[in-house]
Parts: C-alpha cells; structure tokens; sequence
C-alpha cells in the first residue's frame, strides 16, 4: 500500500487505485472502489514514496519501477528504473528492501537477498539515474531512511550481518554523512570506514571499546593521516602514537570503471582499436586513489607533496591530476579509478587521451 493523492495498492497480479465510490470521495466499507492500473505485479517490499512518485519492487524482485500519473492515460503508468542496469539483480539476488533518503543526495538505497547493497542517485526531472553497488565486509539485512538530528539530512541505517571472532554478529549502523571540509587542512572527519568507532579527546595512544570488531584487522586514520593496520585485541588497539581524533574500522575498496570510449571529432569510435596513455582526473578535496587501464597496473594519482610538513597529515587537493597509463590498444578504451584508502577521492571529470588506429 502507498498513500498519496490515491491510495495505491499492489497485488502479485497487478497495481490498483483505490477510492471511494466516486471521484474525490473517501474510501469507506461501503463505498470503494479499484481501478487497475498496471500489470506488472508487485513484491511483499514495502514501497519508497518520494514527492508525486511511488517506487515499488516487481514481483519477480528484478526490477523497481516507478509508478507515476499520466494525464493522457488517466492512470498511474510504471517506469522501469533498472532498464539500464539490468545487471544488477538475477534470480537469485532480488531486490527485498528500499529507502528513500532525499537529502543531500536523492538516493534511493536497495538491498538484495545476498546482502550487498545498491543505491540509485535518482533526479527524474533531470533524467538522472545512477545506480551503484557499495560491497561491504559481511552482509546487509534490511535497511531504512531516518531524518538525522535537526532534520537537514536523512540517515540511512542498516541492520548488518558479519564474522566476528569466530561468531556470526548484527550490528544496527549508519552511514554517515556526505564528507564536506571547511579547508583543505579540515581532514580529521573523514567518515570512509565501516562499523567505525571516533575517537577525539586528549592525546591517546590506546583506543578501546572496540569489542564489536574483536580479532578483526582494522583500519585507522590518526590525526587525519593514515596510520598502519591493527587487530582489535582485547576490544582495543594501540597506536604508534598520540592521537587527539582517530577513527578505527573495516577499510573497503572503491571503484570507478568507465563505460567504453566514443564520440569525438573522428566520429564514434566503438570497434576500432585505440589507447588510452594519459588520463587527466578533476578531483574535489582528495588523496591517494590509483589510476589505470585495469587493476593489473596503476599509479598514484595523489600523494603527499615534497613541500609538505613530515609531521602532519597532508592537505587534502583540488584541481586536475595527469596520469600517464601503462595501457595497450584495445577496442574498449576504458580506464579505472581505485581508492583502496580510507581517505576521501571525489571524481569530478576524468578526460583521457586517446589514440585511435586505423583497424
């Protein structure tokens, strides 16, 4: 059921409005009415509703679709937000929980029966939709949007399944905020850890209360720079040295693929052979991050600068990074991007080089 200016209803076999006997009336025992609406069938998901639009899961669990009203055909119309990453459900990896977090970024948040969980950034009026996988250690159970203190921003949480010490544990997270630094030096927030603890407060070398990642090896970022990986022990790990913020937890890897090269001022160039040897990278408050043609061999698009202080956590850096690849002529033209680190990497614009063959 979603309730809006008419009271949705789906079934297995298809999509309904429910009303009252007639239009503009309310619904009571003895005065209602269901006008089909479509034939797409709905899953037990509970929907998303978000403005004038319902979003629903299919029966089958392959696909959401948007329900939305059109004034020609007088009835709500279903539009198929998978149609173009159809890849991202099967048979057995169906769609069984949605949420809709509108601020900041207009994500729809989808969680499949293995547990890994997607997002689609999702602005129709700008036929915007972006869907993306987010791996994660362990496995994702269900899944919610809840208004963060103050309300300015929606929170998703998870209920989260993973090996701890030899045990099968949940854990209730939430994801944190978009990373948004006042200066380039305004690096000791950065939230890119999983099931992580904060730590701020005088100089420490031993941080505790980490019993829920006991035995497991865990990242930490110190003092907004980097520091060597530790196994909780005892619910704590000791540092190589003080730390007034620190944040400990499950590092993850993010990437970046490209869809396969075309366009340009020689014509469209799918088919034909070509490579890629430099890639420039527009890059918003980064570092670290990798660059290449594929995994096999990158190089570094952001390190620390021989200019800067040995004893102090690098500036974050803005502006356009050149990358020389160590590619091949291929007929794809692809390019990725890695961050293995917990440190924030915002892709702007990548813009490659191209050399294109003749065959």
């Amino acid at each position: 059921l979603a309730s809006g200016a008419t009271l949705l209803v789906g079934t297995s076999g298809q999509e309904f409005a429910a009303g009252g006997g007639a239009a503009g009336e309310p619904l009571t025992p003895a005065a209602l009415r269901f006008v089909p609406q479509s034939g797409e069938g709905s899953a037990a998901v509970e929907p998303a509703r978000l403005g004038s639009e319902t979003l629903f899961v299919n029966r089958a669990g392959r696909k959401v679709m948007a329900m939305l009203y059109n004034v020609d055909a007088d009835a709500y119309l279903p539009l198929d937000l998978l149609q173009l990453a159809e890849h991202l459900t099967t048979d057995t990896a169906t769609v069984t929980g949605l949420a809709w977090a509108r601020a900041p970024l207009n994500t729809l948040w989808a969680v499949r029966s293995d547990g890994l969980l997607l997002s689609l950034t999702y602005k129709r009026e700008e036929q915007v939709y972006a869907w993306a996988r987010h791996p994660r250690d362990g496995a994702v159970e269900s899944i919610a949007a809840i208004p963060a203190p103050g309300g300015a921003a929606d929170e998703l949480w998870l209920v989260t399944r993973r090996e701890v010490n030899g045990q099968t544990v949940r854990h209730v997270e939430y994801m944190e905020q978009p990373f948004e630094p006042a200066d380039a030096n305004d690096n000791t927030a950065q939230p890119y850890l999983d099931a992580a603890l904060t730590y701020a407060g005088a100089p420490a070398t031993v941080l505790s209360g980490l019993g829920h990642l006991e035995g497991r090896v865990v990242n930490i970022v110190a003092n907004g720079a980097l520091h060597p990986a530790r196994t909780v022990t005892g619910g704590a790990v000791t540092l190589e040295a003080p730390a007034t913020t620190a944040r400990v937890g499950l590092g993850y890897t993010s990437r970046l693929k490209t869809l396969r090269l075309d366009g340009g001022a020689m014509g469209g160039v799918q088919g034909r052979v070509k490579r890629i040897a430099n890639l420039t990278v527009r890059v918003l408050n980064g570092m670290g991050g990798k660059a290449g043609a594929n995994e096999a061999v990158m190089e570094d698009l952001i390190r620390r600068d021989a200019s800067d202080p040995m004893d102090a956590s690098p500036p974050l850096r803005s502006g356009d990074f050149d990358v020389t690849l160590a590619s091949d002529y291929d007929t794809d033209g692809q390019v990725v991007i890695v961050q293995d680190e917990p440190l924030p990497l915002d892709v702007l614009a990548v813009m490659p080089r191209v050399a294109v063959g003749e065959s």
